[in-house]
């Protein structure tokens, strides 16, 4: 009986200071999150739907809304940078079902910039605009929504590389839209990524009241001949937003 109660006790005393079963085995989240900088770096076309909420100033939803987009290799500053797209030269189309600005307007918007124009439809008003591409005019109020569904976090490595500068907590596995995801922590303002298991793509992040999610996520695809033309349907304005 002494022999036994010894051989608990060391036992016991070699199992002190040991992580876990489970805690052991979880991967290190931050080469989690720098193997998403590595693969975001090797996307040229990126199309996705994509759910957005911003809870609070009269709460902002998207929804339904698809997006489809090219690298260019054009220099950064040929766009507005109000149009939040100042660091990732690129061509693109987003068609949203439902949309709210600042204003409380509402109602569905497409935005399209093949390279030479940016152009927004705007279902309420029945309007196309031509919006700048430089810095000598502010976009209008209503073509904040930009902002949130292009995601340039979730595929531009130089926008995810800043996040290296803050802590990494791993928090398992979850799924987006039937997708498995890592989930890690980051000590910044978008404190829950979700990342692909099998891809390492970037599908979900969160806070309270905020979050952006993807589905039916495709990259390096080939895309449509005329997937960043804006159509303009009969009935509707054109105008210079300048």
């Amino acid at each position: 009986m002494r022999r036994l109660c010894c051989f608990a006790l060391l036992l016991f005393l070699t199992s002190l200071g040991q992580p876990a079963r489970g805690q052991a085995d979880a991967p290190d989240p931050r080469a989690l999150f720098e193997q998403a900088i590595a693969t975001a770096r090797g996307i040229q076309t990126f199309s996705y739907e994509v759910t957005a909420f911003l809870e609070g100033g009269g709460g902002t939803q998207l929804s339904a809304g698809q997006v489809v987009m090219e690298r260019l290799p054009s220099p950064a500053d040929t766009l507005n940078r109000n149009a939040f797209l100042a660091s990732v030269p690129m061509r693109f189309r987003a068609d949203l079902d439902a949309a709210a600005s600042f204003t409380d307007k509402t109602g569905a918007q497409a935005h399209a910039y093949d390279g030479t124009t940016y152009l927004m439809r705007y279902a309420p008003d029945k309007v196309v605009l031509e919006l700048p591409v430089d810095e000598s005019a502010p976009l209008p109020s209503s073509a904040f929504v930009l902002h949130q569904v292009l995601l340039l976090e979730f595929h531009n490595p130089d926008r995810l590389q800043r996040y290296l500068a803050h802590d990494f907590t791993y928090h398992g596995i979850n799924e987006v839209h039937g997708v498995p995801c890592h989930v890690i922590e980051v000590g910044d303002d978008w404190r829950y990524w979700y990342i692909g298991v099998a891809d390492h793509l970037v599908r979900r992040r969160d806070q309270t009241g905020v979050y952006s999610e993807v589905r039916n996520l495709r990259v390096n695809e080939p895309l449509p001949e005329g997937a960043f033309t804006l159509e303009v349907p009969e009935g509707y304005q054109y105008q210079l937003a300048y």
